[in-house]
């Protein structure tokens, strides 16, 4: 009635991977699209979803970060504060960087899961860099990140709470953070198309 969705914003207290799935399971893929990070799994099942570009949104930030900022119309561009509690702009109003999935996984753990909103576009170009800093940085709270990852793709490691384990993974994270990503895709793009083949 209204034609394909331009944006989607999800926001369901734990709940979006639910949403996530069953809209992506109809062949609904908007441009841009938001949830909450309240586990790994709404980026894991974005990323699978063949979205490139990555920000990040602070729920208990926006109205300090977003105050008098210009926000696009349909009008010409307008200055307008957020207020506590608001979900913010999105898209290209947005004022930090689009990153690719394997950088953006540094920036999500660096500033963890919970009130985090993954917005996610299939029409800004990320950027391709990543500082030293996101690589290197962010060791403690990446580990609980994978440690959900497994969790939520079912895989298994043997011993996973050894320390030895744990020092040898945070001193390749910046290595194994690539290639995680590119298991995450694997893992939901196998799993969609058997989904898609059982229903035809």
């Amino acid at each position: 009635m209204h034609g394909p969705a331009h944006y989607v914003k999800i926001d369901l207290e734990g709940m979006d991977e639910i949403v996530l799935r069953e809209i992506f399971e109809a062949g609904v893929c908007p441009d841009f699209i938001s949830a909450e990070a309240h586990t790994i799994t709404p980026f894991c099942l974005l990323v699978s979803n063949g979205y490139s570009a990555f920000n990040l949104v602070d729920g208990k930030t926006v109205h300090q970060r977003y105050a008098d900022t210009r926000i696009a119309t349909l009008t010409g561009a307008q200055s307008y504060s957020f207020p506590k509690h608001s979900a913010g702009p999105y898209g290209l109003d947005l004022l930090t960087p689009w990153r690719r999935a394997d950088a953006f996984l540094y920036l999500l753990a660096t500033h963890g899961l919970g009130w985090k909103d993954v917005h996610a576009s299939r029409l800004i170009p990320a950027e391709m860099w990543m500082s030293e800093t996101m690589r290197f940085g962010v060791k403690t709270n990446l580990l609980g990140i994978l440690r959900s990852l497994r969790r939520s793709l079912h895989l298994t490691t043997a011993d996973d709470a050894s320390s030895s384990a744990e020092s040898t993974l945070t001193t390749h994270l910046h290595d194994l953070v690539p290639s995680v990503v590119r298991h995450i895709r694997r893992r939901f793009d196998g799993h969609y198309r058997t989904r898609s083949r059982s229903r035809s």
